[in-house]
């Protein structure tokens, strides 16, 4: 029953967070000459910087090395924008909390949807870097929506936890960026796994 009222409160105040959702995405282009079309420069102009530093520099031996470094890139960074947006949402909608009733989890939920309409807009970079290194297409290519539903799912969960958690822990805002950098470099991103494997591995040695 409480999913269910809490499903018909997401319902009718689906209109806020429409307008939530529209206001992050202006907010984020305010004053930008190109507007949305930064969504595609921003990725596709760290793409090649990072390509020159790793794949010339390090020399690691992944095939496409581009749409290899640019799909993880896309994806961590939504998961990192997303979850930091949203765990400070319901400290920076209190004044609002205050003098009328919304449910909370709409204000963690619109940014982390903000975040992913960004990212959605972001994948076009994908897609032209797929063409211009002239990749293959796959059949796997229709488990893509699956994929990206799957990791907006995770996203939200950790949203909701990470905003109520900050409202009596201020703290973890500063240890969650700690984390995300940490993260940032044990996932296979910008390394292949093995890598990092055998990283681990002279570590846990020590």
């Amino acid at each position: 029953m409480h999913i269910v009222d809490s499903a018909k409160r997401l319902v009718k105040y689906s209109w806020l967070l429409q307008v939530l959702v529209e206001r992050d995405l202006k907010i984020r282009y305010r004053r930008s000459f190109l507007g949305y079309l930064w969504s595609v420069l921003n990725p596709l102009l760290m793409m090649i910087i990072l390509t020159i530093v790793f794949s010339n520099m390090f020399r690691f031996d992944i095939p496409q090395y581009p749409v290899y470094l640019l799909a993880g890139q896309l994806i961590f960074g939504f998961y990192s924008e997303a979850t930091s947006m949203a765990m400070g949402s319901i400290l920076g909608g209190a004044a609002l909390i205050k003098k009328v009733y919304l449910p909370k989890y709409i204000f963690p939920l619109s940014r982390v949807i903000s975040s992913f309409t960004s990212m959605l807009l972001s994948m076009i970079a994908l897609f032209i870097v797929i063409i211009a290194t002239d990749v293959t297409f796959s059949i796997t290519i229709i488990l893509l929506p699956f994929i990206l539903v799957q990791v907006l799912v995770f996203c939200i969960g950790m949203g909701l936890l990470l905003s109520v958690l900050v409202v009596f822990f201020r703290d973890v805002q500063y240890l969650y960026s700690i984390f995300l950098t940490a993260f940032n470099y044990l996932t296979p991103i910008f390394l292949p796994g093995k890598f990092i494997a055998r990283v681990a591995q002279r570590t846990a040695g020590l």
